[in-house]
């Protein structure tokens, strides 16, 4: 796994992770996100740029990314394609276990 980070004035204001796994031809995207105040800089579309050109430095030849609609114009514009849709769920944790 690999972390970007992006700064303005010394303050980290957007992030992202790629995942590799052993032998795979996939980078994974994940964990996409800039700060409201410092949205729209172009700040999330160069993290996702600089995992693009790191996934291509360690041979990978595909990327995939799951995301929120608000970031499909920037990742259509740098090339990815909506294959998909998923719906999310979430769990609160309650200290106890299900069942």
């Amino acid at each position: 796994m690999s972390v970007r980070l992006a700064y303005v004035d010394g303050e980290p204001v957007s992030r992202g992770r790629v995942h590799y796994r052993p032998g795979g031809a996939v980078a994974e995207l994940a964990g996409g996100r800039t700060k409201p105040a410092f949205r729209g800089r172009g700040l999330f579309t160069a993290v996702v740029a600089s995992r693009l050109h790191e996934a291509r430095s360690r041979g990978r030849r595909l990327a995939t990314v799951d995301a929120l609609p608000t970031s499909e114009p920037i990742l259509t514009a740098l090339g990815f394609r909506a294959i998909t849709w998923t719906r999310p769920y979430s769990l609160g944790c309650s200290g106890r276990s299900p069942g």
